[in-house]
């Protein structure tokens, strides 16, 4: 997954504003597993005016809990990022934490919202 979040990040975004290069560094340091840095600096970000909006660190920040193996705070983080705007991709993800955890009855609910955004997809089913 590291691959797929500094490609995101470095293809999609430029450093133009004052956190991105915070947010480059965390995505840096995710892929280096040093995974308390990369918290740090994205928890900074959030406090700075990035490129990124900020469902997007929450989402950077649950996959770091995720490869921490602290899946409660992952959902923390993922619930954070689907507030205002929930999404097909984030839904499945957050579905999959939840089932992890042993919580089926999140997880379906979940995925069925995941499923009424977009039917057609197949991670959710």
């Amino acid at each position: 997954m590291p691959v797929i979040i500094c490609a995101f990040s470095f293809v999609f975004f430029s450093c133009s504003k004052p956190g991105d290069s915070k947010v480059s560094h965390a995505v840096a340091a995710y892929g280096e597993q040093n995974f308390d840095k990369a918290l740090e600096l994205f928890n900074e970000a959030l406090n700075e005016e990035t490129s990124y909006s900020d469902e997007l660190i929450y989402n950077f920040i649950g996959n770091v809990y995720m490869a921490k193996d602290e899946n409660e705070k992952a959902v923390e983080y993922f619930e954070k990022a689907l507030q205002n705007k929930p999404e097909y991709f984030g839904l499945v993800r957050l579905g999959s934490v939840y089932n992890s955890l042993g919580n089926a009855e999140d997880a379906q609910k979940t995925f069925e919202r995941a499923i009424q955004l977009n039917p057609k997809k197949a991670e959710a089913w």
